[in-house]
């Protein structure tokens, strides 16, 4: 995989078996993602994604106290599908390109 890393410009994963740690590895070996879908987050209390490259951003099945870091100053859209939004913590680094956020949840 490292071999073409630094061509990927889509990533979808399901996540169930990476550490938080492990995730991060993989993001600095593909630097050009520009749309990265996250599946099953359940084990992750932290996400923290940094990226210049990245325009779109979809987090499927997180655990219900995920802390979400997103710096990522080319982002356009993301798309949140986790159940129990509202008590999720979001810090993003202001970004001017963002033009479509969609929270799919329960407010419960």
């Amino acid at each position: 995989m490292v071999a073409y890393s630094k061509s990927l410009r889509k990533l979808s994963l399901l996540i169930d078996i990476l550490t938080e740690e492990e995730f991060q590895s993989l993001m600095s070996v593909t630097p050009n993602v520009e749309f990265l879908e996250l599946s099953d987050l359940k084990r992750f209390s932290r996400l923290k994604i940094s990226s210049q490259k990245l325009k779109q951003l979809v987090l499927k099945e997180c655990k219900k106290s995920l802390v979400t870091e997103i710096d990522t100053p080319n982002l356009v859209s993301v798309e949140h599908t986790c159940f129990n939004y509202i008590k999720y913590a979001w810090k993003f680094a202001w970004n001017s390109n963002l033009q479509v956020m969609t929270l799919v949840g329960s407010l419960n």
